[in-house]
């Protein structure tokens, strides 16, 4: 059957450490730990503690809002950014790749369920998605390179500067670690935040139990 699977993400998606048994498993993550010390740790917890109210903040004087778009969206990937080491200006980037990564699945399961002929609107959207999808890895490749000649004290310099038996990650190595912590991460917490939201609305003794 013809495949389906969109190359570059499903090439990245497998060659990912999780998806590593054994020693180059065991290495990777030893490339990783020297960054999560508890001094670190505790510096970007006030850091999201900080960025935290400045959303909710921002949220407060709305009435209403959508809880996504002004919180659970941005406060993950503002927190992997500040851990990958991204510039700042480069920040909202990274929410825009994930708005369409975060719809491609929905989109992808809604039209397997429909069986429905693909509209004009639904190509249009597949152009951008690759178009988007292209712009992340080519970013990622950009900055991985330019820390391993240039490391900093961030994420993005341990993983591109990382060693399996003595040698450098190959590219298609860098894009799985790229892609693992800037999309597993997200996606994880983005949908944690609004699922809790959702049930403390929806169980309110439960919310002033929490207060």
């Amino acid at each position: 059957p013809k495949e389906s699977r969109h190359p570059l993400l499903f090439r990245a998606s497998v060659d990912a450490m999780i998806n590593m048994d054994g020693q180059p498993h065991l290495q990777l993550r030893r490339e990783h730990m020297p960054y999560f010390t508890p001094a670190y740790l505790a510096e970007l917890k006030k850091k999201v503690a900080t960025e935290t109210t400045r959303l909710i903040d921002g949220m407060a004087s709305l009435g209403e809002c959508d809880l996504v778009d002004k919180l659970s969206a941005q406060l993950p990937l503002f927190t992997l950014c500040e851990i990958l080491g991204v510039p700042q200006a480069d920040q909202p980037k990274f929410i825009r790749w994930m708005h369409y990564l975060e719809v491609a699945g929905y989109i992808t399961a809604k039209q397997r369920k429909e069986a429905a002929a693909p509209t004009p609107e639904l190509m249009k959207f597949v152009k951008e998605l690759n178009e988007n999808v292209a712009e992340m890895f080519e970013y990622g490749q950009h900055m991985l390179q330019k820390r391993r000649a240039d490391p900093k004290p961030d994420l993005m310099s341990a993983i591109a500067r990382a060693t399996v038996d003595g040698e450098l990650l190959r590219n298609e190595y860098l894009d799985g670690s790229w892609l693992l912590i800037v999309f597993a991460g997200n996606d994880t917490t983005r949908n944690t935040i609004s699922g809790s939201m959702k049930l403390l609305t929806e169980f309110p003794d439960q919310r002033e139990a929490l207060k």
